[in-house]
């Protein structure tokens, strides 16, 4: 008897680390995991967007967003833990390039954001 050489788990290894090589084939696998749409757009980010709270405090955030004009549907991530992390970058390029629009911004008193944090107290009105 010929031994099984090819199996399940040694094709789900080599496509994993093909995976991990190659951001397309990443986009791919992420894409058909989440059942979401294909990565189809280019991106370009904003950093260190400026808004002033009617309280006159000033919160920074960046916006990532498809280059294709359009509507496009947008999420919002408020962050106590900065909005700079690699996590929030890889994210909101992932959602970017599928045509969201996609604003990371620190909360009051974290990161470049203006004003004192204090834990859940600011959201409703900052929001």
């Amino acid at each position: 008897m010929i031994p099984r050489i090819i199996t399940i788990p040694s094709i789900l290894i080599v496509l994993l680390a093909l995976a991990a090589s190659n951001w397309r084939i990443r986009s791919l696998v992420f894409s058909a995991v989440l059942k979401l749409p294909y990565a189809e757009n280019d991106t370009w980010a904003e950093r260190a967007l400026k808004m002033t709270t009617p309280d006159g405090v000033t919160l920074v955030g960046d916006l990532f967003r498809p280059k294709k004009p359009g509507n496009h549907p947008v999420i919002v991530i408020r962050t106590a833990y900065g909005r700079k992390s690699a996590f929030n970058g890889i994210f909101s390029n992932f959602f970017a390039h599928r045509g969201y629009n996609v604003f990371v911004q620190d909360v009051r008193g974290t990161g470049d954001s203006d004003g004192e944090f204090v834990p859940l107290s600011n959201e409703k009105k900052d929001g």
